[in-house]
């Protein structure tokens, strides 16, 4: 009976120290667990918290691509606001910078660089090309390789050593494909979440996979933990703007103190001290206690983790929610729902949805909550307009579902709403900016297409460049064959392999084929657009340059007219190009002006004339240079010009300049002394402007007249006294000399309103102008017209019908001249014997055809400039000059003989 005491004690203190140890490590096993729950519920908040406040940093990024979308020229300033108004409407974090990039402009496929930044100074430093900046470049890369999508990439280090992470979004603009980047700050999420009062030893670590061009790049440390030996780990793992992103939450005893031991320490003291029968008994009891304690607190404990985990939804969600009762009532709204109406939470508890909801909605969202409660759908999704507290109406949209118990039956209703006013506003803005660009594509002077780069398939046309190529409609040129409007098959093929290869055709000049089969010339330029209407597309712009060719065309044929007049004209005269270099002259200019020969060379810079003057001093006295660029400055204006000039011979030239259309000008030179000093004895400088030759009108700002001379009203009779004519204006006079004809014009005569009112342009012009014009009368006058300090205008005209009677005459007699100057050439070139004419300097002026054919000029050397001597000596070497005696004397005999007055 001892023995079996002994062993019942034996077994009860074994059993007893047993159920102490069993007791005490339960203990500390549902302590551990009940502290691991709690840094569980902690870490999801956590992440919940940090996820949000990382997306929404990176969220303006589709902002700032949509401006640049809709936008024909982004200007650096609409993108800097842009992104200050973002940051405005920040609510938690933003982004540290942000740039646009763009590709670098002649260079090889893929070299991009910054275009606009609000960051100079740093990584998005302004027209940085990329190539320096390789986390910034693999950035780039990986957002064109996924067009359209927000991309995170891996952390990159500023100087100081803080980490940022690029985002990235590739878009297509108007000029072509762009990409908009931002730096997204780690240090400013990590004082955020340090700013919510984060646990005593907690920390975050963040590792993860960003995208790059070819696919998921490498795992990658993003933030490091600062706790070094967790006890405890909760990861979540997540996919944002394209990166796998592991956010792990470690714990130490610094959370909450720990794991608690005590009771487990103390139940085992307790145990090992009592009795195998309290022992027994304890451990009996506290067993069956556990079983029912541990079901309670896990019940407990997960309707407390969900609880929590609503409730951290709820609170910190990015969109409105909301719960009503079955009446519709508010009974729960979160601090977004709030805001989007504008109401508090208690101001909404006593009110309805359909207190918020616009009234034309209403039907619709009670049309879809009946649709629930006979469980035809589960929940629904709709967009609905709210009526503020402020009383503005905002569109959301309304995502809303009930809430049933066990049995079955619903208890309540949950809403979560979103403010997409500002979606609404954007969308219709962009269908307006879509209807406005189509208009303007159809307006526009410039005919516009896109092409499949692959099929060469019209897939859009804008209606002038239907009417340039003859087509009725758009869609009739749509439908039709593209490589048959080209007339050389070459050029469609040679624009489809430049944009292959990623250029950009500029200006070609190619003819094209209208419907009916007629031709013209156009000017067509052409670059990728990128996806159109799914379709890898490029876009053409061309303009009809038809008229432009006919022009050149007979331009050339003037260009010929004039170069004939040019050795006629008694005048002499001067043509200089855009560049204000010697493009054509004839020898009365060299002569008029005595300068030397070698200034006459056609490409000679107008510089080189202002300084050989300057130099001889018939600009006075002063600094060489800046008497040059005095009248370089004055020549670069390109204004028609007329001014005397008094040569150091005494001399006096009339210049005259105009403008030419094409860039530079013309300017006449005449020798007008006899005429000067005949006008000098008949008239003063200094007599008043009733005795000047010319007529002269003036006007004020307001183009009313103040002053008229005596040759006006000559020029003009039908004109207002001189006494009254102040109170008349230009348009006045102008159109009393239309009505009474004057105006020897075929407009003015045709239009006389369309002539007035071009007269009138060209007279409001700023620089003033001048031109001749031909009254009634058969007279022919030149006027010129320029602007007084004051603003006013004074006009001056001359009658030179004489001196183009004279112009035309000389121009007959140099033809006439011309002509017997060819009659002589023939008679000499016939004689029977050879001829030739030599200058005092031994140069050859003239050898007629026998002289040739006699000596003969395989090399043609015998030419009018030659140097005779040469001449001689290739005859000597040839034995032309016989064969006695040495050649280089035979050579000086004979040019001796030419420099006598004796013939030979």
């Amino acid at each position: 009976m001892v023995g079996v005491r002994g062993l019942v004690v034996l077994l009860v203190a074994v059993l007893g120290f047993a159920a102490t140890f069993f007791v005490s490590q339960t203990l500390k096993t549902e302590a551990r667990q009940g502290w691991q729950l709690e840094a569980t519920k902690t870490a999801e908040s956590l992440s919940n918290n940090l996820l949000g406040w990382l997306e929404e940093s990176y969220a303006p990024i589709s902002g700032l691509a949509a401006l640049a979308e809709n936008s024909d020229v982004l200007s650096e300033s609409e993108f800097l606001n842009a992104f200050d108004n973002l940051e405005a409407r920040a609510t938690a974090f933003f982004l540290e910078a942000a740039a646009i990039v763009e590709a670098i402009p002649d260079t090889e496929i893929g070299s991009w660089q910054i275009k606009y930044s609000t960051d100079p100074g740093g990584l998005l430093s302004n027209g940085t090309p990329l190539a320096e900046t390789p986390g910034i470049h693999d950035a780039v890369r990986a957002a064109k390789a996924r067009t359209g999508e927000i991309i995170l990439n891996r952390p990159v280090a500023h100087a100081d050593g803080t980490t940022v992470s690029p985002i990235a979004l590739s878009t297509f603009t108007h000029a072509g494909e762009v990409v908009i980047i931002g730096l997204v700050d780690y240090r400013a999420l990590i004082r955020g979440r340090k700013d919510l009062r984060l646990p005593g030893g907690a920390d975050v670590r963040i590792t993860g996979r960003c995208p790059v061009a070819g696919g998921p790049g490498p795992e990658r440390q993003v933030v490091d933990s600062g706790v070094a030996a967790p006890l405890f780990s909760v990861p979540t793992r997540t996919v944002t703007a394209g990166a796998e992103l592991i956010i792990s939450w470690d714990f130490d005893a610094g959370f909450s103190g720990g794991p608690p031991t005590d009771l487990s320490t103390l139940a085992l003291i307790s145990g090992l001290a009592g009795t195998a029968f309290v022992t027994l008994l304890l451990f009996f009891l506290m067993h069956q206690n556990q079983t029912v304690t541990l079901r309670v607190e896990a019940a407990t404990r997960e309707v407390r983790a969900n609880e929590a985990r609503f409730r951290g939804i709820f609170e910190t969600g990015a969109a409105g929610m909301a719960l009503l009762d079955m009446q519709g009532t508010y009974v729960q709204a979160n601090q977004r729902f709030c805001e989007i109406t504008g109401y508090s939470e208690a101001e909404l508890k006593t009110m309805t949805w359909r207190d918020l909801t616009h009234p034309d909605d209403i039907a619709a969202v009670e049309a879809a909550d009946q649709r629930v409660e006979t469980g035809e759908i589960a929940d629904f999704f709709m967009e609905r307009r709210m009526i503020r507290k402020d009383g503005s109406v905002i569109f959301t949209n309304l995502s809303s579902a009930q809430l049933r118990g066990e049995d079955g039956a619903s208890s309540n209703i949950f809403s979560f709403v979103q403010d997409i006013t500002t979606l609404k506003e954007a969308e219709r803005a962009v269908r307006e900016n879509e209807k406005n660009l189509r208009e303007l594509l159809d307006s526009g002077p410039i005919g516009i297409g896109v092409v499949d780069q692959e099929t060469d398939e019209r897939l859009f046309v804008n209606q002038h460049l239907a009417e340039m190529m003859g087509a009725g409609s758009a869609e009739e040129l749509t439908s039709a064959n593209l490589a048959e409007s080209y007339v050389n098959a070459e050029d469609v093929a040679k624009i489809r392999e430049v944009i292959a290869a990623g250029g950009t055709v500029r200006n070609m000049e190619v003819e094209r084929r209208r419907r009916d089969g007629s031709t013209f010339w156009a000017l067509q330029s052409s670059q990728k657009l990128g996806s159109f209407q799914g379709r890898d597309a490029r876009v053409v712009w061309m303009v009809d340059v038809s008229e432009l060719k006919r022009a050149q065309a007979e331009l050339s044929h003037q260009k010929a007219i004039i170069d004939t007049a040019l050795d006629n004209m008694s005048q002499g005269i001067t043509m200089f190009d855009g560049n204000l270099n010697l493009v054509a002259l004839n020898d009365r200019f060299i002569e008029l002006l005595d300068l030397p020969e070698e200034l006459g060379e056609v490409g000679t810079p107008l510089a080189t004339f202002f300084r050989y003057n300057a130099e001889q001093g018939e600009y006075g006295a002063g600094d060489i240079d800046a008497l040059v660029e005095e009248r370089m400055e004055l020549a670069r204006k390109f204004e028609a010009h007329q001014f005397q000039r008094v040569l150091s011979n005494g001399r006096i030239i009339e210049v005259k300049g105009q403008p030419v259309e094409a860039g530079g000008f013309v300017s006449t030179y005449a020798d007008i002394t006899e005429t000067v000093e005949a006008q000098r004895g008949a008239k003063l400088l200094s007599e008043a402007l009733d005795t000047f030759s010319d007529m002269v009108i003036l006007y004020d700002k307001d183009e009313k007249v103040i002053f008229t001379n005596d040759r006006y009203h000559e020029i003009y009779p039908n004109s207002p006294p001189k006494d009254e004519i102040t109170n008349y204006t230009m348009e006045d006079l102008m159109r009393r000399s239309l009505d009474a004809g004057l105006i020897d014009n075929p407009l003015a005569k045709s239009d006389p309103e369309a002539w007035l009112a071009q007269a009138l342009a060209n007279r409001r012009s700023e620089d003033g102008g001048s031109g001749e014009t031909t009254h009634q009368n058969g007279r022919t006058y030149f006027f010129r017209y320029g602007w007084t300090t004051e603003g006013g205008m004074i006009l001056v005209q001359f009658d030179i019908t004489e001196r183009k009677e004279a112009e035309e005459k000389l121009r007959q007699l140099s033809e006439e001249i011309a002509a017997k100057e060819a009659q002589l050439r023939m008679a000499l070139d016939t004689m029977p014997g050879a001829m030739w004419l030599v200058d005092e300097d031994m140069k050859l002026v003239f050898a007629n055809d026998q002289y040739v054919e006699f000596y003969g000029d395989p090399e043609g050397v015998v030419k009018p400039g030659a140097s005779m001597p040469d001449i001689i000596r290739r005859e000597a070497e040839s034995d032309l000059l016989g064969r006695d005696g040495d050649a280089e004397a035979r050579v000086e005999e004979r040019i001796v003989s030419y420099q006598s007055s004796e013939p030979s």
